[in-house]
């Protein structure tokens, strides 16, 4: 399942310069009509009115910046897609989605394992006293995906969410489990905005 997601989503970068750059965000790559366009929150690509955000289409490649203005929905949708130029995932492993491997709803059956995968824009554990962000002062930002299981739980008693827009998942700061057996702590989830989950999309915010 990770391979198959890695294939369709980006990490965003806020560019400050051309050396320096920070972890931002997630991003999906989306086919319509033939285009192939980026689709995130709303609250990740507003970072374009002050700071020029980048996709990175080729692991270990140059980030691309994005030129192409936000067609965006604020809260409580919360959602934003620019459209790329033709030709910007030309050769790059990375290939937009289509939509009709999106549902049109989320309706997890009770219990049901979600994956989720993005790009945390820290290295530093969640509830750390020393955040640790991703910062790129050389040209070079290590961005690694973070690919794990959770569950829906029931929405925060909070007057901004509603369940016809959002759903809330399980991300507990210590016990998690890897794939070897062992314990891992949690990362910051500022930069997961914008991942996947499942099939579907999961508009995180904190």
């Amino acid at each position: 399942m990770t391979e198959f997601v890695r294939h369709h989503i980006t990490p965003i970068y806020e560019m400050e310069s051309r050396d320096v750059g920070y972890a931002w965000g997630s991003r999906t790559y989306l086919n319509i009509g033939g285009s192939t366009y980026l689709l995130t929150n709303e609250h990740v690509a507003e970072k374009m009115i002050t700071t020029p955000i980048a996709h990175l289409p080729r692991d270990q490649d140059v980030a691309v910046r994005v030129t192409n203005p936000m067609q965006a929905l604020g809260w409580p949708v919360d959602a934003a897609m620019s459209r790329l130029q033709m030709g910007a995932l030309e050769g790059a492993p990375t290939q937009p989605i289509l939509p009709q491997k999106l549902d049109v709803s989320f309706s997890p059956v009770d219990y049901e394992l979600l994956f989720i995968c993005g790009y945390p824009g820290f290295s530093s554990p969640k509830f750390t006293t020393q955040p640790n962000r991703r910062t790129s002062y050389f040209g070079t930002l290590n961005t690694p995906d973070q690919p794990y299981l959770s569950q829906k739980v029931p929405l925060p008693g909070r007057s901004d969410c509603q369940s016809e827009f959002h759903f809330a998942i399980s991300y507990p700061n210590e016990g998690t489990m890897t794939l070897t057996g062992g314990n891992a702590d949690t990362p910051d989830a500022h930069g997961l905005s914008g991942s996947l989950a499942s099939l579907e999309y999961a508009f995180c915010r904190e």
